[in-house]
């Protein structure tokens, strides 16, 4: 019985732990709301967007996608990964995929080994 009265302790303490997280969040997400509001009214800075995903930016979209991937598959001589090929030109996975299987059959470019592409 002793072990079940500690177990109804700890749990007592993680259940107020959360709530004064909620408190707090709740209160941080209000002072940012009102920070956004205030820098939307001034216009010298604009707050950030939310946005669905994240994504990594590198600033090298120039182009369309086939054009940057193709790109980055010649600068990799000996053959590059998907992961590389978003990384390098902030594309997600869906599109680099998609884009590499639409010129695998278009026969532009060949997979060397699993998931390693190189120009045909």
């Amino acid at each position: 019985m002793r072990r079940a009265g500690k177990e109804l302790d700890l749990k007592a303490q993680v259940l107020k732990r959360y709530q004064e997280l909620l408190k707090e969040r709740n209160e941080i997400d209000g002072e940012l709301k009102g920070l956004e509001i205030y820098l939307k009214s001034v216009g010298s800075v604009k707050a950030p967007r939310k946005s669905r995903k994240s994504t990594k930016s590198t600033g090298k979209k120039k182009g369309s996608a086939t054009e940057m991937i193709l790109s980055v598959i010649g600068k990799h001589g000996d053959g590059v990964s998907i992961d590389q090929i978003m990384k390098e030109t902030g594309l997600g996975r869906q599109t680099v995929n998609g884009v590499l299987n639409r010129m695998k059959k278009e026969k532009k470019v060949k997979a060397v080994k699993r998931g390693i592409y190189v120009k045909s």
